[in-house]
């Protein structure tokens, strides 16, 4: 193997290992188990991870650590497709969660402030 394959490997890692971290970081302040749907526990869980991050735009490997999550939790467990839509549409149309059981209606407000309002 190279270095420059090591090197990319390695990179590769990091990325995972913090995105695992933030989205650790995002259920240790929520209560995955809770009585709301599993739309509405993603959705809180990515809003603590904006929360913690500031941002959408997540290292490679949240939507692994999303998914294992949700599967410790005895929820619904969404396809990776379904785990990178919801990300996307809190990005294109917050708003549209805003009925979900339990979601911080503020936090959507801001998103939709920050990424589409000029």
């Amino acid at each position: 193997m190279s270095r420059a394959e090591r090197a990319r490997r390695a990179a590769a890692a990091a990325n995972r290992a913090a995105a695992r971290e933030l989205v650790d970081r995002a259920a240790a302040t929520l209560d995955l188990g809770a009585e709301a749907s599993t739309r509405s526990t993603l959705v809180r869980l990515m809003l603590a991870m904006y929360g913690i991050e500031g941002s959408l735009n997540w290292r490679r490997g949240y939507v692994d650590r999303v998914r294992e999550l949700l599967a410790e939790a005895g929820r619904a467990v969404p396809s990776g497709k379904v785990v990178r839509w919801y990300r996307s549409k809190l990005a294109e149309n917050p708003m549209v969660f805003a009925r979900c059981p339990l979601v911080d209606v503020p936090t959507l407000e801001e998103l939709e402030r920050k990424y589409l309002r000029p």
